[in-house]
């Protein structure tokens, strides 16, 4: 009982002799937060234009020769390469993945 009200009056002790220090030795022990002050809002720059905002898209889009690399290919890879026919080139790939995700979405 007796170490029950030693260790409580410890505690008490404690806790105002903490109170009583200065703000500063509140904030080396991390017992304090410091807020932002509203007050003192730093001003942004303003947004600026890129250098070259005058440029224009390309008019003309060039076509781009893909190679299909299968060497270093493990033998299922390879496997999985041809069930899909990555050789076949289909210049309507667009249009079919539209129809079948009309038909998904069906």
């Amino acid at each position: 009982m007796m170490k029950k009200i030693a260790f409580a009056l410890l505690f008490a002790g404690a806790v105002c002799s903490l109170s009583a220090c200065s703000r500063e030795s509140k904030e080396k022990w991390g017992l304090v937060r410091n807020a932002p002050n509203e007050f003192m809002v730093a001003a942004r720059a303003p947004l600026s234009l890129p250098p070259e905002y005058d440029l224009r898209p390309v008019a003309e889009i060039q076509p781009v020769d893909i190679e299909v690399k299968t060497e270093g290919l493990t033998p299922g890879e390879k496997v999985l390469m041809e069930k899909i026919n990555i050789e076949e080139n289909r210049d309507d790939i667009k249009e079919v993945i539209n129809a079948e995700l009309k038909q998904i979405n069906e």
